[in-house]
C-alpha cells in the first residue's frame, strides 16, 4: 500500500469547500474545508431567525479544536451557495 506524506510547505492550497447535510427540516450541518482543516457548524432556521453555531475544527493531523475559527471561515460559509440555498428555502 502506498502512502503519501506532506510537509506543511508541500501541501497545495485548494479552493474552500462547503458541504451540507440537512438533519431535519430547518436544521442543517455544514462543514467548511479550508487550509487543511474542517470547520463544522450547525444552522437552524426558525421563522425569520437564523441560528449559527460553531461546533468544532478537525485538522488534517487528527487534532480537534473547539476555539472560535477566524472570520474568514464564517465568510466562506455564509457566502456559499449551499448556505444561501438552505436559508433562502427555509425562511
Amino acid at each position: 500500500m502506498a502512502t503519501t506524506q506532506h510537509s506543511g510547505d508541500d501541501v497545495p492550497s485548494r479552493e474552500p469547500l462547503v458541504l451540507f447535510t440537512e438533519e431535519e427540516p430547518g436544521v442543517g450541518r455544514f462543514t467548511v474545508s479550508l487550509d487543511e482543516e474542517d470547520f463544522r457548524f450547525e444552522v437552524a432556521v426558525r421563522g425569520d431567525t437564523i441560528e449559527l453555531e460553531y461546533v468544532e475544527t478537525l485538522s488534517y493531523r487528527g487534532q480537534i479544536r473547539v476555539s472560535e475559527p477566524r472570520d474568514e471561515v464564517y465568510d466562506v460559509l455564509t457566502a456559499s451557495d449551499e448556505f444561501q440555498s438552505f436559508v433562502e428555502v427555509k425562511s
